[in-house]
């Protein structure tokens, strides 16, 4: 078949970290420096402290405040953090949360349910066909504790400790990580933000809710991400601290630079358990400080080089999707750089596997652009066309069976006396409209007789022919015979019009 073409344009058992290697209060500055930890793992009443408890390519929190714990995830099965819970834990956990299904952040709850009695146990509702999640669901039934699913503008209540949940919304939607439970938590006048996994989508659906405070500690969304931490999410947050918690050297190149420097350009200090091990926040209501597992200093701003041209072809469209052979098809495609500099990318629209065309473009960031290959059939089969790894198809029938082919027409009075008339042509081939065929009319006015020939009729099968016979006299008949002619076909109409 022939086809002619134009265009146009997990680390060891997690240990309780040691004294802390520098103790920063936040404002005012008057305050006196916290304490160093105490050699009892019992804070006192009115001390708080946050574990945010290193596991590796996970998430672990523990709040612990007196004696009642609130555990926030437990990370992967290994390490685990039972070993590392039985030092702060007095009785029993008053509430878990499992911010998503993810194997990276209730893996450990499986054992630390074997392990604690658990009072309250908090969901977002989402499934799982892993493996982890059924022994984690198992281990949540044999609990037998009160089981919440959590749902924007519920509180979490846990001894005097409250959490308000700000995500997800109820009936949920998205992708697994925008689902993650995120709390909202205030101890006196330093507040915590856990996020879980959340992304910018779970992140834009807060702001639009107006529930995002800004907070003294954030808990980083999706391990640092580039998929989270959008800039309006943190200039609302605007962190004081802000911990993500990764493994090191993980396969998902966590923490991304760019996160990284989104946090630290809203005057955030960031840390993360890859580099420090655990780190413990303590709070006393009015001040706070951070206590490191490894000596480490904040996170200095990254290099980020900028972002080559990345080029995206979508949106591919072929209209129509089948024609008569000898017609042509319209093939369209979007071109767009969603890179940071500018580049020039050259497009390949290839037909049945073969190269039939390429258009090279220059494109700004951000920059898109629309191209339109006209390709026109010269046998009947299905052609398969792809553009950069995009695919489609559309269907060349056969030459046109005798007899098939029909005209209609009908005609615009303008007015006689030198006035042009227009005269508009249909025609169909099996009922269907046919592109590319020649259309002619003959006019026969009183004794005159005049020919007139119409552009080729377009892929809807329609053409006009505007005409004038002179200056003739009104009362008399105008009578038309339209002519269309289609790969040795014809068929006729005729039509006419009484001029007064």
């Amino acid at each position: 078949m022939c086809l002619l073409v134009s265009f146009s344009c997990a680390p060891p058992t997690p240990t309780p970290p040691p004294a802390p290697e520098a103790v920063t209060p936040v404002p005012p500055a008057t305050t006196t420096p916290s304490p160093s930890p105490p050699t009892s793992p019992e804070p006192t009443p009115s001390e708080l402290k946050v574990h945010f408890i290193d596991v590796g390519q996970g998430d672990s929190i523990l709040i612990d405040f007196g004696e009642t714990e609130v555990l926030v995830d437990g990370g992967n099965k290994s390490p685990g953090v039972t070993a590392y819970l039985k030092a702060y834990v007095d009785g029993p956990i008053e509430a878990m949360v499992a911010t998503h299904p993810h194997a990276d952040h209730i893996g450990g709850l499986i054992a630390v349910l074997a392990n604690f009695k658990v009072d309250g146990i908090w969901l977002n509702g989402d499934t799982s066909t892993s493996q982890t999640y059924n022994e984690f669901m198992s281990a949540v039934n044999a609990e037998g504790a009160e089981v919440h699913v959590a749902k924007r503008g519920d509180q979490i209540k846990a001894g005097s400790l409250i959490l308000d949940v700000l995500n997800p919304i109820q009936p949920l939607s998205g992708s697994t990580n925008n689902k993650s439970i995120v709390l909202l938590f205030s101890h006196g006048s330093i507040d915590f933000l856990f996020t879980g996994d959340a992304e910018k989508e779970a992140e834009a659906s807060m702001l639009s809710a107006h529930v995002v405070p800004d907070v003294e500690i954030l808990k980083v969304g999706h391990h640092g991400s580039r998929t989270a931490s959008s800039k309006p999410f943190l200039q609302a947050a605007k962190p004081d601290r802000a911990i993500y918690m990764a493994g090191k050297g993980n396969s998902y190149g966590h923490p991304h630079d760019e996160t990284i420097a989104a946090l630290i350009e809203v005057g955030a200090e960031v840390y993360g358990t890859d580099i420090c091990g655990t780190i413990v926040v303590t709070s006393d209501g009015k001040s706070f400080s951070v206590q490191r597992e490894k000596q480490c200093a904040p996170r200095a701003p990254p290099v980020i080089a900028p972002e080559p041209a990345k080029f995206v072809v979508s949106d591919l469209s072929i209209s129509p999707g089948e024609v008569i052979a000898g017609e042509s098809v319209t093939i369209s495609f979007d071109v767009a750089n969603s890179g940071s500099t500018t580049g020039t990318h050259t497009v390949t629209l290839k037909v049945n596997g073969g190269e039939l065309a390429t258009k090279s473009l220059t494109l700004d960031p951000g920059q898109s652009q629309r191209v339109t290959f006209t390709a026109k059939t010269e046998s009947g089969g299905t052609y398969t066309v792809e553009v950069d790894g995009l695919k489609g198809a559309f269907t060349a029938t056969g030459k046109a069976v005798s007899g098939a082919l029909a005209v209609s027409a009908s005609v615009k009075f303008a007015s006689l006396g030198g006035g042009t008339q227009t005269l508009y042509a249909t025609v169909t081939l099996n009922g269907h409209p046919v592109q590319g065929a020649d259309v002619g009319i003959t006019v026969y006015y009183k004794t005159v007789t005049r020919t007139f020939t119409a552009s080729p009729t377009g892929s809807d099968g329609k053409t006009q022919i505007s005409w004038s016979v002179g200056r003739p006299r009104g009362g008399y008949t105008v009578k038309i015979k339209v002519v269309a002619t289609y790969q040795g076909q014809s068929a006729s109409t005729t039509t006419g019009f009484y001029a007064p």
